[in-house]
């Protein structure tokens, strides 16, 4: 008995199983979000270095345009001060080619034996117009000392402890 085509009965309820195309793309999804992944890693790592080069870029000059109302404006040109200075107590001594003068005010020392005390020295530094004073610390626990402090545009470092009554000071431009 041959089987006909036609000899079968066809039921139209019945729904023959179809099975939908697979579509292949050529490159899985996996590697695409890697690679989205990687573009976006790469262009933030590249906006950082991009934003803090420019904001280190040197200006090269700033551009001034002359008008009626502008005044001639002369720079102030300050000499480089590096003058060693030698200070005694009580004695206000001006640092030459600088605005500034600066007085010995105290030395105090630790008692012997005593490990974590610590010596002062201070200084006051003064301009036309104000007073500062600088304390120099050393010792302690830690054995920290403190050589150089800042005033007034000025570094003022404590170079030498010669006696109780005299000091030496070196004076340079911030």
């Amino acid at each position: 008995m041959e089987d006909d085509i036609n000899s079968v009965p066809l039921n139209p309820y019945e729904s023959i199983p179809v099975v939908p195309p697979q579509s292949k793309s050529p490159i899985p999804k996996k590697i695409i979000i890697l690679i989205v992944i990687v573009l976006l890693l790469i262009s933030s790592v590249l906006f950082f270095i991009l934003q803090k080069q420019s904001l280190k870029k040197p200006v090269d000059y700033i551009p001034i345009t002359p008008s009626v109302t502008s005044k001639q404006v002369t720079p102030s040109i300050s000499a480089v001060i590096n003058e060693i200075v030698t200070l005694k107590k009580g004695i206000n001594t001006t640092v030459p080619n600088a605005d500034i003068s600066l007085t010995f005010i105290s030395k105090e020392d630790p008692p012997r034996g005593c490990a974590d005390c610590f010596s002062t020295t201070e200084i006051e530094i003064r301009t036309k117009s104000e007073t500062k004073s600088l304390l120099y610390v050393c010792g302690g626990i830690a054995g920290n000392c403190t050589r150089k402090l800042d005033a007034y545009g000025y570094n003022v470092e404590l170079t030498k402890n010669l006696d109780p009554t005299v000091i030496e000071v070196k004076v340079s431009n911030k």
